[in-house]
């Protein structure tokens, strides 16, 4: 390390900083949630797992591929870029393709349906009925202002 990299620092304040996750579940899925924690011992973390369950309907299965074509060695890349258009007829440049196969499965999934027996839920989930009542949006536009006022308060205790 060069005299110039070196930094010499007589007092630095430094912050410490809250960090939390919140998450609101009802008692039948915390009945049913397994709760895991391990050491990692190369990373020197934590690890910590929830798993549990919910009702959910597939609604729809997307299949599709994504292809990717490059050429088949350097010489063919060089080829490619390098050789003039007549060569290049006499000798093609060959391809190698590489095809991925993917696979969506789509779920509408519902943790309010164990809760009680709520039509709009079971319209949700069986006939993909998303209309919201005025009723509903009222509550849901209640819940999206508060959540960005605590996110704003939170960011400016950090700043």
């Amino acid at each position: 390390m060069k005299e110039q990299d070196m930094v010499q620092v007589d007092r630095i304040t430094l912050e410490k900083i809250q960090f939390g996750i919140q998450q609101m579940m009802s008692k039948s899925l915390m009945d049913e949630m397994r709760y895991e924690s391990r050491e990692d011992i190369e990373t020197r973390t934590f690890i910590k797992q929830l798993t549990f369950y919910l009702w959910g309907n597939k609604v729809n299965v997307e299949k599709y591929d994504t292809e990717k074509v490059y050429p088949a060695t350097m010489w063919e890349e060089l080829k490619r870029d390098f050789w003039p258009i007549w060569l290049r007829r006499m000798f093609p440049v060959r391809y190698s393709r590489d095809v991925t196969h993917h696979k969506e499965i789509h779920w509408h999934v519902c943790p309010h349906l164990n809760c009680k027996d709520d039509r709009k839920h079971l319209n949700f989930m069986m006939l993909n009925d998303t209309k919201l009542t005025v009723e509903d949006w009222k509550v849901h536009k209640g819940k999206i202002e508060g959540a960005i006022k605590d996110y704003l308060g939170q960011l400016s205790r950090v700043i």
